[in-house]
């Protein structure tokens, strides 16, 4: 594409953060393994996978039964959060990632990232590790959202539609 075309063909451009701009789901699952083992757990990589991955933690920790229910889930969020913080210097940037989001805003097209994890982690990974944060038009975190993902019940509509 060339760039008037990606001038005249994007009114913007939304970007899902953890696994599309950064490698960091090593980091997310070592906060996992951290939490399940504070419960006493052993969760396997399959069970993980379709259960935890990619999730919002206070989606998992209202949704599925395990000896945390009932605990304080605003607490194990900050924890996991904290972690996850003091980890994200381990994330791997997509080769090529910071370079098309500087592209995109010298073409004057908005950027957008999208992500499951919260405001804190998107803005260490989007300035500490990616060097973009302040390119980036807007950020929707976790906090943002009412249902997180997979979820088939949300619905997406436009005013006058």
């Amino acid at each position: 594409m060339t760039d008037a075309e990606a001038r005249q063909t994007a009114d913007a451009v939304l970007l899902n953060m953890d696994g599309t701009l950064v490698l960091s789901e090593s980091v997310h699952r070592q906060c996992w393994d951290r939490f399940f083992e504070y419960w006493g757990m052993d969760v396997s990589d399959r069970e993980y996978e379709q259960t935890y991955m990619g999730r919002r933690a206070t989606d998992v920790m209202a949704e599925v039964p395990g000896p945390w229910t009932g605990a304080d889930t605003e607490e194990s969020v900050r924890t996991m959060t904290d972690l996850a913080l003091s980890l994200a210097g381990d994330v791997e940037a997509v080769p090529g990632a910071p370079d098309l989001i500087r592209w995109l805003k010298s073409m004057d097209v908005p950027v957008a990232v999208v992500t499951s994890a919260g405001a804190p982690w998107a803005d260490r990974v989007l300035s500490d590790k990616l060097g973009v944060q302040h390119l980036v038009d807007a950020v929707v975190s976790a906090e943002q959202v009412t249902v997180g993902k997979p979820s088939w019940a949300v619905q997406f509509s436009r005013p006058g539609v």
